[in-house]
């Protein structure tokens, strides 16, 4: 399982819900994780399968490419069961958390993503 929680075939699965160009563009072999602007793509895009996000983090990748997961930046903590609910609060929360970092990163040599995670 990865840090997310995705089995391999959850992950492959739910990767199959984007589209291939948004798809290539994750952060990770092993979860969903992207960059703001395709974070919100993915989140969209899944709640138009009509996947519900359960969960979603922030995670720190450093210029040698390292990875931890941010401190100072949160994910969520409980999010609406109703899909489109979800996908708004996952978007409102991860614009907001990427407002923060941009006035004060974390690290300043390392790039702000996003973990999502999907119900099965």
């Amino acid at each position: 399982m990865s840090p997310s929680g995705d089995s391999p075939a959850s992950l492959s699965r739910h990767l199959a819900l984007l589209t291939p160009e948004l798809a290539g563009r994750t952060q990770s072999a092993h979860e969903l994780a992207f960059l703001l602007d395709d974070a919100e793509l993915a989140v969209r895009q899944f709640v138009a399968a009509g996947q519900r996000v359960t969960a979603w983090d922030c995670w720190v990748r450093f210029n040698s490419g390292a990875r931890a997961r941010s401190l100072a930046h949160s994910g969520s903590f409980a999010l609406p069961l109703d899909v489109g609910r979800a996908g708004e609060a996952v978007i409102k929360g991860m614009r907001r958390e990427q407002e923060k970092w941009d006035r004060s990163p974390e690290h300043p040599e390392a790039t702000l993503y996003f973990t999502i995670e999907l119900a099965d």
